[in-house]
């Protein structure tokens, strides 16, 4: 998926992820995080945006191939997941991406 669209999806989801979001558990971030992400993608993908940007991933090539792969490294489906917590400290390529559920093949 190209930059402009995570772009794009951010600055739609990012107001409606502050009003409705699912709490942020503070704890969860370490002390020295200079940026932060929270997003209840349930409550995105419900609205109307939301659902018009999930039907164009679903139609997109490039889009359906990222998400196979991302599937297959993590055992994650995007649709399978929220709320999403990401956090850094500016370290380049460094952070971590909390969400509830267990690892692949756990019971």
């Amino acid at each position: 998926m190209n930059k402009s669209l995570w772009m794009t999806s951010l600055a739609v989801f990012l107001p409606l992820a502050s009003i409705v979001a699912k709490p942020l558990n503070l704890e969860q971030v370490a002390d020295d995080a200079n940026w932060l992400m929270h997003v209840d993608f349930d409550t995105a993908r419900a609205s109307s945006i939301g659902s018009f940007i999930m039907d164009e991933i679903e139609i997109t090539s490039k889009a359906v191939q990222r998400r196979a792969e991302v599937r297959a490294a993590y055992g994650v489906h995007p649709k399978g997941f929220s709320p999403l917590t990401m956090a850094g400290n500016g370290e380049h390529k460094r952070g971590i991406a909390i969400t509830p559920g267990a690892p692949p093949g756990a019971a």
